[in-house]
């Protein structure tokens, strides 16, 4: 998105236009990385801070409202689940362990993987194109190129009795 897209879609944003739930994910995306920004700018960037939050806060009502869980935990390919029940299964997987917070500073699980220093004491958000990027590759596994990816690896898999 070049900055005229992006000030149009905020400026529909801020006198409360609807925006379809595209826009308004690559809106977070902006914001996420803005905050991400002011963080690094100190004391300099507070206002700059708290405008990205405020407006992020606003925005994952909006999401949540429309049954979208904001930065989507699943894969890019998600309508490969019906023919592929392997694959519904990695990325649910993948899914229930990203949206918990782990640790005693609440950080999610994305968040630590992707750290440069998991015990940093300030860990940025991953972006919503890198847990995309990290949910397909697990979705992935679930497809027969993935598990015979896993089986030349010298994993099996194994289905439990009475799972279902």
């Amino acid at each position: 998105m070049n900055r005229n897209e992006i000030d149009s879609l905020l400026s529909k944003f801020e006198r409360g236009d609807y925006l379809q739930t595209k826009q308004l994910l690559d809106l977070e995306y902006v914001l996420t990385n803005v905050g991400e920004w002011a963080l690094r700018l100190g004391t300099r960037g507070h206002a700059l801070r708290y405008w990205a939050f405020s407006t992020l806060s606003t925005m994952h009502s909006q999401l949540r409202n429309r049954g979208k869980e904001p930065n989507e935990h699943y894969g890019a390919k998600c309508y490969r689940w019906e023919q592929n029940p392997e694959e519904k299964r990695f990325a649910e997987a993948w899914a229930e362990l990203t949206k918990s917070k782990l640790g005693s500073r609440g950080r999610h699980f994305i968040d630590l993987v992707m750290a440069e220093d998991s015990n940093a004491s300030y860990i940025a958000p991953v972006s919503r194109e890198a847990r995309v990027a990290a949910a397909s590759a697990i979705q992935w596994l679930g497809t027969p190129v993935g598990q015979s990816f896993l089986k030349a690896l010298g994993y099996e898999r194994v289905d439990r009795v009475g799972a279902g």
